[in-house]
């Protein structure tokens, strides 16, 4: 990796002292540490893949989801449906970016329709209408 790019880890890095860092989505509550971490490292990784898809470094981004999809396969762990989280992706990269599929795929996986009934929807997280288009 080039020398210019290592600066780009240090948040993945710094992820061990977690009670010392700050969410950059203080509005959402986390139930624990370990689901904190794991939400500062999907964030951290989305952060780098936005930065890669800016300035089009093609091998970057690849490298981002093989670390992330490999971090996954090891701890045994998925990304939660977060819709901050797909907005962001949606927001700052194009649609058809495989991060933004990689965060898509377990929401529709988890999506529960009856949480997301026009009735209880007016204020609901569950909204996302990118998901409508895929």
């Amino acid at each position: 990796m080039p020398y210019f790019l290592l600066h780009l880890w240090a948040p993945i890095l710094s992820l061990s002292k977690l009670g010392k860092t700050q969410s950059p989505y203080p509005h959402i509550k986390m139930s624990s540490a370990s689901c904190r971490s794991i939400y500062e490292i999907t964030v951290a990784f989305l952060e780098l893949y936005i930065f890669a898809d800016r300035y089009s470094v093609h091998q970057f981004r690849d490298d981002i989801l093989s670390a992330l999809f490999g971090y996954c396969i090891a701890s045994r762990w998925w990304p939660d449906p977060n819709v901050d989280l797909i907005n962001n992706a949606y927001e700052n990269l194009p649609p058809t970016a495989q991060f933004i599929r990689f965060l898509v795929i377990p929401f529709s996986y988890f999506f529960n329709p009856l949480k997301a009934s026009p009735l209880r929807s007016k204020n609901s997280n569950y909204r996302v209408p990118h998901i409508i288009s895929l």
